[in-house]
């Protein structure tokens, strides 16, 4: 089974994505900021990240340079 995290800070975006995911058969986790992703990235790994881009504080871009400075988030892709 694929872990997915979403990283969108719409509610009501995420669980349309986490419900379509799931759909498919994935284990998916939201996250509602860019530090929450990066806090349940490093505490259980993911296979896919989803990322909003425009969010308040940190936006996806800045998730994406931090997730890729992590070992274990370098090689994993993000829509």
């Amino acid at each position: 089974m694929t872990r997915v995290l979403v990283v969108e800070d719409s509610r009501t975006q995420a669980l349309e994505l986490q419900i379509i995911l799931e759909s498919a058969g994935h284990d998916v986790d939201i996250a509602t900021s860019g530090e929450e992703g990066l806090t349940r990235f490093k505490a259980r790994g993911y296979d896919l990240v989803f990322s909003d881009i425009v969010m308040p504080g940190m936006t996806g871009y800045q998730f994406c340079r931090a997730l890729r400075v992590l070992p274990e988030g370098a090689d994993v892709p993000v829509v």
